[in-house]
């Protein structure tokens, strides 16, 4: 199987993405483990691996010795044709385990548009897709994250669906498995959902009957069995444990969408924003204390090699000691050049010490989420700004030398006019021309870029009751924004019409939409949330074979006592307060937020021992909100020029050249890929590597010409420039102990920067075909080699990758004494 595996992945685009091997990742022994859990994340790889809450699971559960849980991600497209072809079912990362041999599978929901490539999973595993078809021979279907809170669309297919923080609870389901394997798996299937249902915040789907059109309360319409509770309460986390949150996380190999260190600071946010549903779901808020940020922190970049450090939560700026803090990290790992940055910031937060803190380093990005342009909509939503705060946190960050800056709105919200659209175009207007005034009235293409995304009425929201708007307004109103934008020079991004439609109808579906769910994944929809993958025609033939109606769903008003789907989930934020808030909404009222005026009675804090758990503010320094002593006192034009004079690098002079091997599945890394990898690699082994100097400092680690993809190597080069002197046998010892399988140095020597480089006599390319046969072809001074070797090939074979996928290529030096015969 791993013979054909290797074939396969010769094929197929970006192989890094399965070949597992990655920095920390957990390996046991499946015989001495009691109960075995697969992690599936249904979207690819890149985007599964930023996932925070993939990554705590997977820290707990492999924590407990008689556990092992293991990953799994979605193939793309082409390895799925590819495992079609040759019969090969989906396998876990870590072992190489078929998912059907596993006791759990636990699915990660945290995307409506993701629930093709869930019911993908399933099948490429070789489980029947409905629940109930499922014996306990097979794995337990359990699924969890936010789309938890609307289950309906997937209730036929899972087994259980985990409601609220995992942390706890998936060691309590774990601990049910392993006693029902003890007891011989007495009672089958339903005695271990029996077992489930005593535990708290979960929901058992087949409990519950499906959605009528009667109406009436809630408990009539959905407890259609009448042997599920009325309500499921979610699980919440009293305080964000230290013990619960991993300090040495997978390092991926294959390059992610959020490729940094993070640390989650605070969960749950105050503000009251009313389309915000993670807002009200993850209530209350909960902060880490600063120490523990900072120890959390200090072990994550230490076991993985990341030079940048994200600081997570909701509502990052409104951590009560977010200015101490930064400067307490920056003070610790500015000399190793990390840099910090936060997922977004208020715009009065850049105007104390914050933008001085991450300029200690580089810039990383900057993002201000107005949301809307009038003041009048900004009271519907209740996210009051002061529009003037915006315009000096746009100048002073173009003050401090960002060239950029990224300003989220949203279209199509509840009471919005033309003129709402309008004042979106004018407030960007004006935060470009703040910025011009900064930069001394210079200009540059694409300096502010605008995304527009549309307002999806998600459930347990105040705006839960509101209608979306059609595919063809949003359409209309995006082109009108694009034109207005493009005439003022302002760059403009927007979400595609068609996936917010499949979003809303998803989320606000009941158990209808499974079997529409189910027929677009048979006519081939696979990541509905890539705009190059969306087949929205074949969705719109889902829907019509199954007789759903989407404007029920979507264009609506609904009354007040309407029940929904979702009533059964209780998110612990009360009815009677979301109708409130969505009252105040319509007559344009501003709700407080509870950390300035005291408890609203949303009713999130009223199960026992959860509440509010803010940081304690007074181990703040007496310096104030500056993290450096006299830092906020400069102008910010002038720190900027300091930032664009800094140009000159650390080096000592000295510096480690030499040789290299990647064999093995490190052979299937890109360039980019092993490069990054070796950086982290010397980071994690304290190498004191040299860096650039500039806006952006970079390693000076060199390595030769890009080796195609699949093709092995024991004589790969590489050098880099130190900032201490170090033996070459120390550096080969150190970064060999943190090399990932398949990479390693194999020789290093010491040299002195600006010396010539030794001469390569040549290389030597080995080709072997898998019935039998070898050619070498030999490449004088290693000239092109690689490349006009894969063009030989290709002229042979054409550009197919796939033609070539029999063929194992290996790349070593030939020796000096060699003759080259410059015919062959």
């Amino acid at each position: 199987m791993e013979e054909i595996l290797d074939q396969i992945l010769l094929s197929v685009s970006r192989p890094g993405r399965y070949i597992g091997g990655e920095v920390n990742a957990v390996q046991k022994d499946r015989g001495r483990v009691e109960v075995s859990v697969a992690l599936a994340f249904p979207d690819a790889y890149e985007v599964g691996m930023s996932h925070s809450g993939l990554e705590i699971l997977y820290f707990i559960m492999n924590r407990a010795t008689w556990i092992w849980a293991e990953r799994v991600f979605s193939p793309w497209t082409d390895m799925e044709e590819a495992m079609r072809a040759s019969s090969m079912s989906l396998r876990s990362l870590e072992s190489g385990t078929p998912v059907r041999d596993f006791d759990v599978l636990g699915l990660s929901l945290s995307y409506e548009l993701t629930y093709t490539n869930a019911l993908n999973i399933l099948d490429l595993a070789g489980l029947p897709l409905e629940a109930r078809a499922r014996d306990e021979s097979f794995p337990l279907v359990i699924a969890g994250g936010p789309c938890a809170f609307n289950p309906e669309p997937l209730a036929e297919f899972l087994d259980a669906v985990v409601v609220g923080d995992g942390e706890e609870v998936i060691l309590e389901i774990c601990e049910a498995v392993r006693r029902w394997k003890r007891s011989g798996r007495r009672g089958g299937k339903e005695a271990l959902l029996d077992r489930l249902a005593g535990l708290g915040g979960i929901y058992l789907p087949g409990l519950y009957g499906a959605a009528s059109e009667e109406s009436g309360p809630p408990v009539d319409k959905f407890d259609a069995h009448g042997t599920g509770p009325a309500r499921v309460r979610k699980r919440t986390l009293a305080r964000l444990s230290p013990t619960l949150y991993p300090t040495a996380p997978i390092v991926p190999l294959a390059q992610r969408i959020h490729d940094r260190a993070s640390v989650e600071i605070a969960r749950g946010c105050t503000r009251g924003c009313r389309f915000c549903q993670a807002g009200i779901i993850y209530r209350p808020v909960r902060e880490r204390p600063p120490e523990e940020v900072c120890t959390i922190a200090r072990e994550r970049l230490a076991s993985t090699g990341y030079d940048e450090l994200s600081l997570l939560a909701l509502s990052a700026a409104d951590y009560s000691c977010l200015p101490d803090l930064m400067g307490r990290l920056m003070d610790e790992h500015a000399d190793r050049r990390v840099a910090l940055s936060l997922p977004s910031l208020r715009p009065e937060a850049l105007l104390s010490s914050l933008a001085p803190q991450i300029l200690r380093v580089r810039k990383t990005g900057f993002t201000l989420a107005p949301e809307v342009g009038s003041e009048r909509l900004r009271r519907v939503i209740n996210k009051p700004i002061d529009e003037e705060a915006l315009l000096e946190a746009a100048a002073a960050a173009f003050g401090y030398g960002w060239r950029r800056i990224k300003l989220y709105f949203m279209v199509g919200l509840p009471t919005e006019d033309e003129a709402d659209c309008d004042s979106i175009v004018t407030l960007a207007r004006r935060i470009r021309r703040a910025a011009h005034s900064a930069r001394g009235g210079r200009r540059a293409k694409g300096d502010v870029v605008v995304s527009l995304s549309t307002f999806v009425p998600k459930a347990h929201t105040p705006f839960q009751w509101a209608p979306q708007i059609s595919i063809d307004r949003i359409r209309a109103t995006q082109h009108r924004l694009q034109q207005a934008l493009w005439q003022n020079g302002i760059k403009a991004k927007w979400h595609s019409p068609e996936m917010s439609f499949l979003e809303g109808l998803l989320a606000r579906g009941d158990r209808s939409l499974g079997a529409a769910v189910r027929a677009a994944w048979r006519y081939g929809c696979r990541f509905d949330g890539w705009g190059e993958k969306l087949r929205f025609d074949l969705w719109e033939q889902a829907l019509r074979d199954c007789a759903i109606d989407p404007a029920f769903f979507l264009h609506r008003e609904r009354d007040p006592d309407e029940p929904f789907p979702w009533d059964r989930i209780d998110a612990g934020v009360e009815r009677r307060f979301l109708l409130d808030e969505h009252r105040k909404a319509m007559a344009g009222e501003i709700s407080p937020d509870c950390r300035e005026t005291g408890c609203v009675m949303c009713g999130a804090c009223d199960s026992p021992g959860v509440r509010t758990h803010l940081a304690d503010r007074k181990g703040e320094r007496e310096m104030g909100m500056d993290g450096e002593e006299g830092m906020t006192e400069r102008n910010p034009r002038e720190l900027h020029m300091d930032r664009k004079e800094a140009s000159t690098t650390d080096s000592t002079g000295d510096g480690i050249r030499g040789r290299f091997k990647k064999a093995g599945p490190a052979r299937f890394l890109g360039n980019l890929e092993m490069a990054a990898t070796f950086h982290r690699a010397a980071r994690r082994a304290r190498i004191p590597l040299a860096y650039s100097g500039g806006y952006h400092p970079m390693p000076r680690m060199n390595f030769g010409p890009a080796l195609p993809v699949g093709v092995e190597s024991i004589a790969e080069s590489f050098e880099c420039l130190l900032a201490e002197p170090m033996k070459a046998s120390d550096f080969a010892e150190q970064m060999n102990r943190e090399l990932p399988r398949g990479l390693g140095i194999l020789d290093a020597v010491n040299f002195i920067a600006g010396s010539p480089r030794p001469a390569n006599p040549g290389e030597r390319y080995t080709i072997t075909a898998s019935g039998g046969g070898t050619v070498e072809i030999l490449c004088r001074n290693g000239k092109k080699g690689s490349t006009g070797v894969f063009n030989l090939l290709r002229l042979i074979f054409g550009r197919e990758r796939k033609a070539m996928a029999d063929l194992r290529i290996v790349k070593s030096t030939v020796k000096e004494d060699e003759a080259l015969d410059p015919g062959k």
